[in-house]
């Protein structure tokens, strides 16, 4: 059986990528702070804050206890705030940095291990923000 992990797997575009996946018989793990129950046998709610090292770890060591290979880690999960960049609180920024980027790493430095040869690991973004760029002043 083939094997991913999805950050991010609750909600919209992830939410669909789990439900494609496990309609095709792979085993889904679906990463998030908020898991709810899986629509399918094949989708596996795993509650992880991807803002903290430990969560992730945590998250890590019960899919190890399930399988032993990933053949895609996606990472999904990300934040963008609706504010310039002059007014957007520092705070703000900072969490907005350390689920985008920070989260990213630390999912993948502990799964890598589980990727075995011809695996992948994708890192999906939106283009949503370059866009508000332009409608910033129409939003408010």
């Amino acid at each position: 059986m083939k094997n991913m992990l999805i950050t991010g797997g609750v909600g919209g575009i992830g939410h669909a990528i789990s439900v494609y996946f496990s309609q095709r018989g792979w085993k889904v793990y679906s990463c998030d702070i908020a898991p709810q129950a899986p629509v399918d046998k094949n989708i596996i709610p795993v509650a992880t804050d991807i803002r903290s090292a430990e969560s992730v770890a945590t998250a890590r060591n019960f899919v190890q206890e399930n399988t032993d290979h990933l053949n895609v880690i996606i990472n999904l999960a990300g934040i963008y705030i609706m504010d310039s960049l002059v007014e957007v609180p520092e705070e703000d920024f900072v969490r907005m940095f350390d689920i985008n980027v920070n989260g990213a790493y630390r999912v993948n430095k502990e799964f890598l291990p589980l990727v075995k040869n011809g695996g992948r690991i994708i890192i999906i973004t939106t283009n949503l923000q370059i866009l508000l760029i332009f409608l910033d002043s129409y939003l408010k």
